[in-house]
């Protein structure tokens, strides 16, 4: 698959991280259609990719499109495409979307097209230039093509391909929301704690963090359970009282959390 020739569509934080992995790898991304922003010119400058707002009426010699579009966006626009007249036997398109599978592109598919889902196991917040896509897990569901393709993109990019069914990529983005958004919503809870202390915002991450990062060290070295420490582990119920005690008294919202 190295030296293979892509087409980004979508040019938001998943779109512009994969792109720049994929060029890192070794692949060659010919255009890249997005809205022409600056941060999308400077993407095309740096990949040596042409961009466009439109996707081109026709293509020859691209051997996959990534599609890094919402979700909400994802069918209407494979109907959008299945209107072009386009090699479809020699394309695959690959979407990233955690919670869809390939429904969004059967149209294509029904047309010759590889169609798969692959969806970086990650977190791309909007205000970080760029994210590590290195050793990540990537959830893959397709049609025999699709599959074949987005299996070989992980592994040229260094990540580790699972396979999914269909009807479980529901559950497996609410693992990855689990993993990023609570993980982060807990931590401003315990900011939030200690700022009712009168302890400054920046005060109270200087805390906060160390703690934090040593215990997603403990995890990667002794796994979750080993790595939870605190009175729920001791079985020490009287202090856990004391804690919902203390917290329905001066902080009742984050007592029914804890």
């Amino acid at each position: 698959m190295h030296n293979s020739r892509f087409i980004t569509v979508g040019l938001g934080p998943v779109g512009r991280a994969t792109t720049t992995a994929l060029k890192e790898a070794g692949y060659r991304p010919v255009l890249l259609v997005g809205r022409g922003r600056t941060v999308e010119r400077r993407l095309a400058h740096k990949t040596g990719a042409r961009l466009v707002t439109v996707f081109p009426e026709y293509i020859e010699n691209i051997d996959f499109v990534m599609l890094t579009l919402p979700s909400s966006k994802l069918a209407d626009y494979a109907n959008e495409l299945g209107h072009l007249t386009l090699q479809w036997q020699k394309l695959t398109f690959i979407h990233t979307s955690g919670s869809l599978g390939v429904t969004p592109l059967v149209p294509l598919a029904k047309l010759g097209a590889g169609v798969a889902a692959m969806h970086p196991y990650q977190t791309f917040p909007k205000r970080q230039p760029t994210a590590n896509l290195s050793g990540i897990t990537y959830g893959i569901t397709g049609n025999r093509k699709g599959a074949m393709v987005a299996r070989q993109i992980v592994r040229d990019l260094g990540g580790k391909p699972i396979m999914l069914r269909e009807q479980d990529r529901m559950l497996y983005h609410l693992s990855a929301i689990v993993a990023c958004t609570f993980l982060a919503s807990n931590l401003e809870t315990a900011v939030q704690i200690l700022k009712t202390l009168g302890i400054k915002e920046r005060q109270a991450l200087q805390a906060v963090l160390p703690i934090a990062e040593e215990t997603i060290r403990n995890l990667k070295e002794l796994g979750t359970r080993d790595a939870m420490t605190g009175p729920q582990t001791r079985g020490d119920t009287a202090l856990i009282e004391r804690h919902v005690k203390e917290l329905r008294k001066r902080l009742p919202e984050f007592a029914k959390m804890y």
